[in-house]
């Protein structure tokens, strides 16, 4: 059990367990299907739908290494991951094989935008957060059948009311100017925004949530 998870016993929520990695990557895709970024990589990606599934599949082998990955339930209508130990981490073998993924299916050229954005991204994480502890609202992802029955709310309002215990601002990031509004119910802020170089006239807007 990972740091992450460990916190996450305290939590009213089900962990995906590992073991279901494929049915949370199936959310994702389904989810993220018509999320710019995704659309990016399907426009430039050699062989679309493996670039997809190895693209979520290689996050949530990452996301094991110290998240928390939250399902509704075992019919897995929606899947939250949250790094609940400040920022997240990966390892060598996680980096090597997001690489060699990557040089199979893209042009080195994009990769290095990619990498570079990703790199902005971290950076400007950082520098909101700096040595604050806090919480991560990574990715979440409600399947298209079960989209507007509040599922998403299902899986994050018992994390914040957490981090309201405990006392932790929370931070994420989205590219979606629709998804901020949602955000900004749950109380999270747009306290900086970053443009998307690779994708014309889009922003990542990066958001804090402070503990009420």
């Amino acid at each position: 059990m990972n740091p992450s998870e460990k916190i996450a016993q305290e939590i009213p929520l089900e962990l995906a367990p590992r073991k279901d990695i494929e049915k949370v990557v199936t959310v994702l895709t389904s989810a993220f299907q018509n999320y710019p970024g995704i659309k990016f990589i399907l426009s430039i990606a050699r062989n679309e739908k493996k670039a997809v599934r190895d693209y979520f599949y290689l996050w949530m082998e990452e996301a094991y290494i110290n998240r928390a990955v939250f399902r509704t339930s075992e019919k897995y209508e929606g899947v939250l991951v949250f790094c609940l130990v400040g920022y997240p981490k990966t390892n060598i073998w996680i980096r090597g094989k997001t690489l060699w993924a990557n040089l199979n299916q893209f042009e080195i050229s994009d990769i290095k935008k990619v990498y570079a954005y990703e790199g902005d991204l971290d950076r400007a994480h950082h520098r909101i957060m700096g040595d604050r502890p806090h919480y991560y609202l990574e990715l979440l992802g409600v399947d298209p059948k079960f989209q507007g029955k509040k599922i998403a709310s299902r899986l994050v309002n018992p994390v914040l009311a957490y981090a309201d215990r405990i006392g932790n601002p929370c931070y994420l990031e989205t590219s979606s100017v629709q998804n901020t509004k949602v955000y900004d119910g749950w109380g999270f802020k747009v306290v900086d925004t970053i443009p998307t170089p690779f994708i014309k006239n889009k922003t990542e807007y990066l958001m804090v949530r402070k503990p009420a």
